[in-house]
């Protein structure tokens, strides 16, 4: 698996914005809260690399994915675990204003972590988001952090940027090359069909594998009749 970092934006609806991975990221409706400022709704994007998905010879396969941010206030308090959604999206840059590209959603968890205890989010299962950036060949992944309830200061939170916070955490693999090689030992070519000898019949094969590093693929064969009408055969071996 890979640990994989961010840059963060933050859009809130009186339109101020960032992108800055230096601020902490907020979420949620900010009013009659101390320390609001003038700021009222506000939405967190996070820009994920995903480069080590991105193999030209073929797409990974995503096992799980998670995403991981270390929430340090919550209107709530410590005692309430609020929500917090997170969602797949769009991508951004400096000039990203609200909303933003918000998608579909994810998954939402419940922490409350606040001021004297900090905690990281549950992990959020992103796995079809990290999957859809395997199958794009994208460089990088967004994922938008939004309150559930855009209407509840309770769930107003902030969370911090830095030192591994937050964090997408992806188990992957890439399958394995075409098998080549294919054919029956000791097989009798007979006008360009091969037949299998009498007796107990070998099939032989090789395969390569497209990890690093790389792993040992199985080989799966089929004996079957009639062109594949009827199977006489099955089984699998593994290549050491």
């Amino acid at each position: 698996h890979r640990d994989l970092h961010s840059f963060p934006t933050r859009r809130s609806s009186d339109l101020w914005h960032y992108y800055d991975p230096a601020q902490l990221a907020q979420v949620g409706l900010c009013t009659g809260w101390s320390g609001c400022n003038g700021l009222t709704l506000a939405r967190s994007y996070f820009e994920m690399p995903t480069g080590p998905l991105d193999n030209a010879a073929s797409t990974a396969v995503v096992w799980s994915a998670q995403f991981y941010i270390d929430e340090v206030w919550a209107s709530a308090g410590c005692g309430t675990a609020e929500p917090v959604q997170i969602d797949e999206a769009g991508p951004i840059n400096g000039g990203t204003v609200w909303p933003g590209p918000d998608g579909r959603g994810l998954d939402t968890v419940y922490s409350s972590g606040s001021s004297g205890c900090d905690a990281d989010i549950p992990p959020a299962n992103v796995t079809s988001a990290a999957q859809d950036a395997a199958n794009g060949h994208w460089p990088t992944l967004t994922l938008a952090m939004k309150s559930p309830n855009e209407g509840d200061k309770y769930q107003w939170k902030k969370f911090v940027v830095g030192a591994g916070s937050p964090t997408l955490n992806v188990t992957y693999s890439y399958p394995p090359n075409v098998a080549y090689g294919l054919g029956v030992a000791n097989g009798v070519n007979c006008n360009g069909t091969t037949y299998a000898p009498d007796g107990p019949t070998t099939l032989v094969a090789a395969a390569t594998d497209n990890n690093n590093p790389p792993l040992n693929p199985n080989l799966n064969f089929e004996v079957s009749n009639n062109n594949f009408g009827s199977d006489v055969a099955a089984g699998s071996a593994r290549i050491a």
